[in-house]
């Protein structure tokens, strides 16, 4: 009975120092494709006060259109019938937007996507006098 528990053993080492150890990969996080047209369909502004409270300024449905060019730098905003040339940079590692439009130069937004179509983007803004403002907008792909 000991010499088959030990074999039992010795088999079970054997098998167990043969397995291959699980390979850990760091998981990569999938850049989102920004390349094309989406439509801006909602644009919302808030005054942020300096206790954190927040006074809706704006409110826009349907505010035109980002194209993103494949370059990763420039892009059209087509906005009531005009184009605005705009640049734009997305930082992976951060997940964060970078765009420059008309009123909103630089901005940087935060990223919440809902769904590989839709996106949600928050930038806060400080004007000159102090004033903080943010900004978000809710993007779906065309």
């Amino acid at each position: 009975m000991k010499k088959s528990i030990a074999a039992l053993f010795i088999i079970s080492l054997i098998i167990v120092s043969c397995q291959k150890e699980p390979i850990s990969d760091p998981v990569n996080k999938p850049g989102i494709n920004w390349v094309g047209r989406w439509n801006r369909d909602s644009v919302l502004l808030n005054e942020v006060a300096s206790n954190g409270s927040k006074t809706r300024v704006e409110s826009l449905a349907n505010d035109g259109e980002f194209k993103f060019n494949s370059d990763s730098i420039s892009g059209v905003l087509t906005q009531g019938g005009n184009d605005y040339a705009i640049t734009w940079f997305y930082d992976k590692d951060n997940d964060k937007i970078s765009i420059s439009e008309p009123d909103w130069i630089n901005q940087v937004y935060t990223i919440k996507q809902t769904n590989s179509t839709n996106m949600i983007l928050t930038g806060i803004k400080l004007d000159g006098s102090g004033q903080k403002s943010e900004r978000i907008l809710y993007l779906r792909k065309k």
